[in-house]
Order: C-alpha cells, then sequence, then structure tokens
C-alpha cells in the first residue's frame, strides 16, 4: 500500500475513491464503516483543498443520501461558487 501524503487534498481524494471501489457514497449506509472511513478522507481533501470540486460532489451524495441536508447544502453552495453552471450542486 502506498503511504498518503497527508497534505496532500488529491490523496485523500484518491484514498476515497479506493475505499468507494467504484460505488456511490450512497451505496453506503450511516454506519457503514468503509463509507465512513471514505467521508472522513473526502473531509479531509476538501479541508485542504477548498476549491475540489469533485470532492465535493460526492460529498453532497453521502449526505444527501443519509438525512444530512444542511451538511449537503454546504458542499453544494462551495461547487457553486466554484462552478456557477455545475447542474447538480443546484439541487443540494
Amino acid at each position: 500500500l502506498l503511504r498518503l501524503d497527508q497534505n496532500s487534498a488529491v490523496a485523500h481524494y484518491l484514498k476515497a475513491q479506493c475505499l468507494l471501489a467504484g460505488k456511490r457514497p450512497d451505496q453506503f449506509g450511516p454506519t457503514d464503516s468503509t463509507g465512513i472511513a471514505a467521508v472522513r478522507q473526502l473531509l479531509q481533501a476538501v479541508s485542504l483543498d477548498p476549491s475540489m470540486v469533485p470532492a465535493r460532489e460526492l460529498l453532497v451524495i453521502y449526505f444527501l443520501s443519509v438525512g444530512e441536508s444542511r451538511e449537503a447544502s454546504v458542499h453544494g453552495r462551495r461547487i457553486l461558487e466554484q462552478s456557477p453552471t455545475h447542474l447538480d450542486a443546484r439541487y443540494a
């Protein structure tokens, strides 16, 4: 396993993608340890790079799927700040 650069948003995003293993975040329940680990990596990625739209997209999907619409909205608004014409973010 490759060692993760703790200061790299891309590394955290890629680790989340590996944890998701081709699934969407909404395919994991709120108590699924793999899904939770992926979300933590995505949150770390956007913490390090607030402009990382792909990580925010996955966070919107996850938070909507577990009923956290307020948190989904936060990430959706950040996506729209970065990409005002982003269609999916308009519904978060």
